[in-house]
């Protein structure tokens, strides 16, 4: 956006405090860089954000994705884009998608991440956003390595 010249601003919605993944892995436990036991992925997140000079275009809001959908619907605001890259189970990956496909608006993308069209990795992902597709009017839709995207009809 800053490169483009775009007017507009990246909602980073996240807790910052790791997935299931970082705390039952050893190996991504220290990914979150805890201190007295808590996780300093926000803080990790800001400084990125201000090394590549994006203040201006990242906004953090850190909530957990339900509560981060009641604050954007009670605004009343829409989103032209949504990437969803949230938990790996089934019944999350449906909510997420269920949440924010409500507040894009129409003619936006809804990009998933951690699809895997083999099912090999991630394969509950997989699963529900097809079974979401399934139900859901789109267009658009393309699939790349552990990533795709899909569009709301514009009208």
């Amino acid at each position: 956006m800053r490169d483009l010249g775009l007017n507009g601003i990246v909602l980073a919605v996240d807790t910052f405090l790791g997935s299931s993944e970082h705390w039952l892995g050893p190996e991504f436990l220290r990914d979150l860089s805890p201190q007295h036991g808590y996780p300093q992925l926000y803080y990790k997140f800001m400084n990125s954000v201000a090394t590549e000079r994006l203040q201006d275009y990242v906004v953090p809001l850190p909530l957990d994705s339900g509560n981060a959908h009641v604050v954007l619907h009670g605004l009343g605001l829409r989103a032209s884009m949504v990437h969803v890259d949230a938990a790996h189970d089934y019944l999350s990956v449906t909510l997420d998608l269920e949440r924010w496909w409500s507040l894009l608006a129409p003619g936006g993308v809804l990009i998933a991440d951690d699809y895997d069209e083999t099912r090999k990795v991630w394969p509950e992902v997989g699963r529900a956003v097809d079974d979401f597709r399934a139900r859901v009017p789109h267009t658009d839709f393309a699939a790349l390595p552990y990533k795709c995207r899909f569009s709301k009809p514009a009208g």
